[in-house]
């Protein structure tokens, strides 16, 4: 991203306003969400060493000395939220096109940490991500669950869906619900089977694939 091109764009919790005069190091005035102007370095930026006025860093403190050093594992709650603010906030960041690039933002209380963890609470496991319910929906109260990896993917916007008697899932929860493999059930419809006859029709031992004629 050309440094002409921050002007507007979000790090975490520091809103970029326009680009300070300077003769070497490109150097921007921010606005932090708790209200403060303040120059940083642009390389600070993009690099993620910056991600607020200096506020952030006494809460996390705040937080790690309650939840046993939440934010020193990739795995925690605090790196989670890390992520899902630049997903959505940083058009410099890898999957922003998945996310802020399609409108999907984190709601103005949850861009501090403390609310977010105050509303979602600890995930009971450690390995479990935030979904959103709605997957077109924002990250915010009632639009979000601790799920499983797994859980997670089979929301993806992605994903092929089936319809069948009147209910919409997944190919992956089709094959679980019916107890098929879930390359068995996209074969199906990859050979040319209607939906109906991919579901309904019993696995057959040892017979190849038969491409079906319509």
């Amino acid at each position: 991203m050309s440094r002409e091109r921050l002007a507007g764009c979000v790090f975490v919790r520091l809103s970029v306003i326009r680009r300070l005069p300077s003769k070497h190091h490109s150097i921007w005035k921010c606005r932090c969400s708790c209200g403060r102007i303040v120059a940083v370095f642009g390389y600070n930026l993009k690099s993620g060493n910056s991600r607020s006025c200096g506020c952030l860093r006494s809460e996390l403190t705040s937080a790690r000395k309650r939840t046993h050093g939440m934010s020193n594992s990739p795995l925690t709650p605090y790196n989670r939220w890390v992520r899902m603010v630049q997903r959505c906030h940083n058009p410099n960041y890898h999957l922003w096109r998945d996310y802020g690039g399609r409108g999907i933002k984190v709601c103005n209380r949850w861009r501090k940490f403390e609310n977010f963890i105050s509303d979602m609470g600890l995930p009971p496991d450690r390995k479990m991500t935030i979904e959103r319910i709605d997957n077109n929906g924002h990250y915010e109260p009632g639009n979000c669950k601790w799920a499983t990896r797994k859980e997670n993917n089979r929301n993806k916007r992605n994903n092929h869906l089936l319809t069948h008697n009147g209910m919409t899932l997944p190919i992956s929860v089709w094959a679980e619900k019916l107890g098929f493999h879930g390359r068995t059930l996209a074969r199906r419809i990859y050979l040319g089977w209607s939906t109906a006859e991919a579901i309904t029709q019993p696995l057959r031992k040892h017979k190849p694939y038969e491409r079906k004629h319509r």
